[in-house]
């Protein structure tokens, strides 16, 4: 690499890390300017605590924030670079010396390509490995969230809903489960209904522990049946799919 490569390399990361600093910072204070309240319903757990929590929740959602702007930060670093020469008479002088447009923005677009790559490596694997952590909102502290769950497909296929897990106790209050099993075509068809007031991950055995788990068949001949556990493949708290789901959507 050429002393010039260097010189407008140094320029654009310089360029890069200012505009990065500023258009994430401005969206993290913006942020926390208007939920600032939610942040503070946990006042009780201290303000260091609460400091923790703020930190922690926008650390982690800087890789969405990232994502959400990588481009545009990429432009602002690039008309940085090439303007900062420009004030400085630099461009000019360099065009003059022989130097053509397109060598003077090679090192520009060769680290326009490496950036958009990373935003590409931060949105196809950096956010789903914490997707079960980009979930929180800003009043949940982590390891005692709660959310709804409608409709979230385990291995096999069954469809489960919930007005509220809780990722403390992981249990699932109310939880309805529509079982199904696969056609001869792309479809599904429903075999039964699986009704509980709780249904609390066990460990040691991998199921679901329900509280009068009741199943209903939907042949009408069959009669209801009691149901304690019920085993979701692919549906475990330390994968936390449900929440994988979620981060999709929000």
């Amino acid at each position: 690499m050429k002393i010039l490569d260097r010189y407008i390399a140094k320029n654009f990361l310089v360029g890069y890390a200012i505009a990065f600093c500023v258009l994430i910072g401005l969206r993290i204070i913006i942020d926390l300017f208007v939920n600032l309240d939610e942040f503070a319903e946990h006042a009780d757990l201290g303000t260091w605590a609460i400091i923790k929590n703020v930190i922690s929740f926008y650390g982690l959602n800087t890789t969405l924030y990232f994502r959400d702007i990588a481009g545009v930060i990429t432009v602002v670093a690039a008309a940085f670079s090439l303007g900062k020469m420009v004030r400085a008479n630099e461009l000019v002088a360099i065009i003059a010396s022989g130097v053509s447009a397109k060598r003077i923005v090679g090192p520009i677009l060769v680290l326009a390509i490496f950036f958009t790559g990373l935003s590409v490596a931060d949105q196809e694997f950096l956010i789903p490995s914490l997707s079960d952590k980009l979930v929180r909102d800003e009043d949940d502290v982590p390891g005692r969230e709660s959310y709804a769950v409608w409709f979230l497909t385990d291995g096999d296929g069954s469809l489960i809903c919930s007005p509220r897990y809780d990722v403390e106790t992981t249990t699932f209050d109310r939880p309805t489960i529509i079982t199904r099993r696969p056609t001869d075509g792309l479809g599904w068809e429903v075999t039964g209904r699986i009704t509980a007031d709780r249904a609390t991950y066990n460990p040691q055995t991998n199921v679901w522990d329900l509280v009068n788990g009741l199943y209903v068949a939907t042949d009408s001949t069959a009669e209801p049946a009691p149901i304690p556990t019920y085993s979701a493949p692919d549906l475990l708290p330390r994968r936390s799919p449900f929440a994988a789901r979620r981060a999709t959507t929000r």
